[in-house]
């Protein structure tokens, strides 16, 4: 049961506003501002690497920032390097040590790591000097931390080494995740997939990121195809953007990509350069707090391409709440949230350009949309009455 009184937590995430907008940072948020509404105190603490320095208000919500001294880290597969990262990775202690020192300060009743994948063995293993086993909460967002067979799907040709940092970071973590009170998963594949490589996850705890609690029945009104695909979230290659802009210049007429959510200025350049290149006309949106708003009127449907493993995918179900159809992969918990749709959105294979372009080809908008209650409790539920046990 959630616990009677009014409590202090503290909140620790890589990355957050106004850093990054993408589903993890979002899901955060959410939680935080539960959390607030419910009358406890917060404070979100980052070791984001960045430029940011001390504490801020954002919309209402204490966010202190830690920067780390290096950049962040790419993955190699020369034994050298592999060495020079680990060397690097002992002065990296710095960090989630002045980070703990800082929560001390807070002197919180709860501490709720989140997506901590950049050092997060650091903050854990240190975490408990400064804290006690029953204060603290780990909460798991994706596959980041698991074993160099995961990280090759997720990164490709990147990690194609048994010397690359992610097999030997992924055991640590996996001990790691033993040294904290509570586990939580933001879906049951990621609680599912953890298990199976030495996490001490359940399906117990599991908090969906997005919450349904009644039936919705959405009527789509009928409308002209204007041969045009929107992609919300955040914009890199695991998300499938690529396959996307492929999969648009295969078809007559060549349909239009609308892109809305955060992407860096080096892969805008690149994916304007594809977009020349295959002839089709793209355009880029700033991150908005309600990106379906912004595309609802633009597009005919939402793709969701990820090639990565996914946790629980919250774009479909927002996607088709705002009544936007919705053409997705498969990838990891993507499967677990589009079954909550009904007509279930069609599916394709992650990188196959192809089999999207025939789905777009026979593209039919839908008459309604109907989203079933997720059968989980919200993560800030699951936090909560961990927290009162």
């Amino acid at each position: 049961m959630p616990p009677s009184q009014n409590l202090r937590f503290a909140f620790v995430n890589d990355w957050y506003a106004p850093e990054i907008a993408g589903g993890v940072e979002k899901s955060v948020s959410e939680v935080v501002h539960n959390f607030v509404g419910a009358g406890h105190q917060v404070r979100l603490f980052t070791p984001n690497q960045s430029l940011l320095r001390g504490r801020r208000q954002i919309d209402g919500i204490s966010v202190h920032y830690t920067p780390g001294l290096f950049l962040r880290r790419k993955y190699r597969v020369s034994a050298l390097v592999h060495i020079l990262e680990k060397i690097r990775t002992l002065f990296d202690l710095i960090t989630p040590f002045y980070t703990l020192v800082c929560i001390k300060r807070y002197q919180p009743n709860f501490v709720v790591f989140h997506e901590i994948d950049r050092n997060g063995h650091w903050l854990l293993l240190l975490g408990r000097l400064f804290f006690k086993k029953e204060q603290l909460i780990r909460v798991h967002h994706d596959l980041s931390d698991s074993c160099f067979f995961r990280s090759r799907t997720r990164f490709g040709k990147v990690c194609m080494s048994p010397c690359a940092p992610c097999l030997p970071k992924s055991k640590i973590n996996a001990y790691l995740s033993r040294m904290v009170k509570i586990n939580i998963s933001n879906s049951k594949f990621v609680a599912e997939e953890l298990q199976s490589l030495g996490f001490q996850t359940s399906g117990l705890n599991v908090g969906n990121a997005c919450d349904v609690r009644s039936s919705q029945l959405i009527v789509l009104p009928e409308k002209n195809i204007s041969f045009s695909i929107g992609f919300v979230g955040r914009i890199t290659k695991l998300k499938g953007v690529e396959t996307i802009f492929h999969a648009a210049s295969m078809l007559i007429p060549k349909w239009k990509v609308h892109c809305i959510g955060p992407i860096t200025l080096v892969y805008q350049r690149h994916l304007v350069a594809l977009a020349t290149q295959l002839q089709i006309e793209v355009f880029f949106h700033a991150p908005q707090p309600n990106p379906f708003e912004v595309v609802e009127s633009l597009v005919d449907c939402v793709v969701v391409g990820s090639e990565s493993l996914e946790a629980f995918g919250k774009i479909p179900i927002e996607a088709s709440l705002a009544g936007i159809p919705v053409i997705s992969t498969e990838s990891g918990g993507l499967a677990e949230s589009l079954d909550y749709i009904s007509p279930r959105p069609k599916v394709f294979l992650a990188k196959d350009s192809i089999s999207l372009a025939t789905l777009l080809k026979n593209f039919e908008r839908p008459k309604y949309l109907k989203i079933e209650p997720t059968n989980q409790k919200t993560l800030s539920a699951v936090i909560l009455e961990k927290c009162g046990k």
